[in-house]
């Protein structure tokens, strides 16, 4: 099969087509919060409909949603962060993809 697999857990992998598993290094306790996953797959939804492929949409999606989480967490408290908190911090980590020249 031809699909691009995230593990999330406390540490995120990604699975690609071809059997490689890609660790990411971004995240917070903060995501463990309801609604969080559903955020996780709106921002990896979007990047597939600007025309990504399936596993750079799966990195980019994934370490962006593990930067806003410890974003929020930082700024909020890790204990009180909410799905939609994550959303909040969304264009800091969009700003520091964009540095890495993944994503414009």
């Amino acid at each position: 099969y031809r699909i691009t697999i995230v593990l999330k857990d406390s540490n995120t992998a990604v699975a690609s087509p071809s059997g490689d598993l890609h660790f990411i290094n971004s995240g917070s306790p903060a995501l463990a919060t309801a609604g969080s996953g559903d955020v996780l797959t709106g921002i990896i939804l979007g990047f597939l409909a600007q025309g990504y492929p399936s596993l750079q949409a799966a990195l980019m999606g994934t370490w962006l949603h593990g930067r806003a989480g410890s974003l929020a967490g930082e700024y909020l408290s890790t204990e009180s962060v909410m799905a939609s908190d994550v959303t909040d911090y969304l264009s800091s980590g969009f700003k520091e993809l964009a540095r890495t020249k993944h994503v414009s």
